[in-house]
């Protein structure tokens, strides 16, 4: 319904800090002809480029009359800002970078607030910071790591909803002197149906001895992220879903505090009997001697690996 639209937004804090993820739902109405545009996939790039973000307005529909040639898509809202210019890194530190901007060209209104997106290379998984009211065209980005490469783009809102993207905007942390380098050898393999073990080797560069290791963890698409801290090179996983896959990655700590992480990696549960029954089962009489049983598969929350066949039995009555 139209009156579920909106900002979302989500903010965690600890000690140390915070930090807050936003997301705009707009509800949309379209035709039974109409057909969903999707962005095209991301190129990879080099430190120093200047690309351009494609981000369309959401999943906008391609209207069916002439005004739009086949394969086009309608220009964005005349309602929304235009995006914002003159992107730049103020501070580049090892775990932090301070990112500012100038404002939109054609605000096309008052501008409430921005969003900046940032995405570690390699990764498609985008993280967002807000702005305040008072810095509104600048914003800190904590919780980076050292000696890694960022890709930042900025979105400006107004009254009618988010605007055009910026471009992207490639950032190098600095690397961080005295403490780990990421650990090696970082592999996953499926125990049962519900644990993984997890294992790995000290780091080639440790900068004195290696205290502890933090593993991080992800479910499938899910944002929430897990960790567990060690002091052992592995660590087996437990009370995971059946058949599930992980995202993984290490750090490694020592007197310093917290090294590199490494690459992310998937490992995955194995499969079990399903733990649900088929839906939806019927039988049909075709003739004296003769029936017709038809089901579907059981839910797939419940089939717990592929479906490799079925067995059916029957008793005379």
């Amino acid at each position: 319904m139209t009156l579920d639209a909106g900002m979302f937004q989500c903010v965690g804090s600890n000690p140390a800090g915070n930090i807050q993820a936003a997301a705009r739902l707009m509800v949309l109405e379209t035709g039974a002809n109409d057909t969903l545009v999707h962005p095209p996939p991301a190129s990879r790039s080099s430190v120093g480029d200047t690309l351009t973000a494609f981000v369309p307005p959401p999943l906008t529909a391609i209207p069916t009359s002439t005004d739009v040639a086949p394969g086009e898509v309608s220009p964005p809202s005349s309602k929304v800002p235009s995006a914002p210019q003159g992107l730049k890194a103020v501070i580049v530190s090892t775990r932090f970078v301070t990112i500012s901007w100038n404002p939109p060209a054609e605000p096309r209104g008052d501008i409430l607030t921005y969003s900046v997106f940032h995405r570690q290379e390699g990764s498609q998984r985008e993280r967002v910071v807000n702005t305040t009211g008072s810095r509104l065209e600048e914003v800190n980005v904590p919780g980076l790591t050292p000696d890694r490469t960022y890709y930042f783009r900025v979105q400006a809102y107004n009254t009618e909803g988010p605007g055009e993207s910026s471009d992207l905007l490639i950032v190098s942390t600095q690397a961080e002197v005295h403490l780990p380098g990421p650990p090696v050898g970082l592999r996953a393999v499926g125990t049962s149906p519900t644990s993984l073990l997890v294992q790995w080797e000290e780091p080639e560069l440790s900068n004195g001895p290696v205290q502890r290791y933090k593993l991080y963890f992800m479910e499938g698409d899910s944002a929430e992220e897990h960790h567990v801290v060690t002091a052992e090179r592995q660590y087996e996983l437990k009370d995971l879903s059946k058949f599930t896959e992980y995202s993984l990655w290490v750090v490694a700590f020592n007197q310093n505090g917290p090294g590199s992480s490494t690459e992310e990696i998937v490992g995955r549960t194995l499969s079990d009997v399903p733990s649900e029954p088929p839906q939806n089962v019927t039988l049909e009489a075709t003739s004296s001697t003769s029936v017709v049983v038809r089901w579907e598969p059981p839910p797939k929350s419940g089939q717990n690996g592929v479906i490799t066949g079925y067995k059916l039995r029957y008793l005379q009555a």
